[in-house]
């Protein structure tokens, strides 16, 4: 996707649930899910076709099925306020459907508002305003050599 385009809910995309917590990601015909504890599974022959507004994949692997809705209006994270390009709905074996965000698979996951991004170091540590990497106020100075 470039800068400025909208989101398009037939590329690959990512979808977060919060309670239950998973992820699934699209990806050509395949679709991977993951929750806590590791939970891991590959969903195969994914079967994508239109909706209102926006897209349904369906997936199955040898315990069950995955069905996933994207469409194409803002969400929010209930949990953390970042906010995402598509709302999802993921529905597990028959069970759901659980509301959720989505985004196209190569944007990096959104911050929520009250992380801004930090300013890198030489070393990639945040660099404190007019001070230098690792220098935090009050802190002491590191030994003469």
């Amino acid at each position: 996707m470039r800068s400025g385009e909208a989101p398009d809910p037939e590329d690959d995309v990512i979808v977060s649930t919060n309670e239950p917590f998973w992820q699934a990601r699209s990806d050509g015909d395949r679709v991977v899910l993951r929750g806590l504890e590791g939970v891991e599974r590959h969903f195969t022959a994914a079967r994508a076709s239109m909706t209102a507004g926006g897209r349904r994949l369906h997936a199955s692997d040898a315990e069950g099925e995955i069905v996933l809705v994207v469409r194409r209006l803002g969400c929010e994270d209930d949990m953390s306020g970042a906010r995402f390009p598509m709302t999802a709905m993921l529905s597990i074996d028959g069970t759901g459907p659980f509301r959720g965000c989505a985004r196209p698979a190569s944007m990096p996951a959104p911050l929520p508002p009250s992380e801004p991004e930090p300013a890198p170091g030489a070393d990639g540590a945040s660099v404190p305003e007019g001070g230098e990497p690792g220098n935090v106020e009050g802190a002491s100075p590191p030994p003469a050599a």
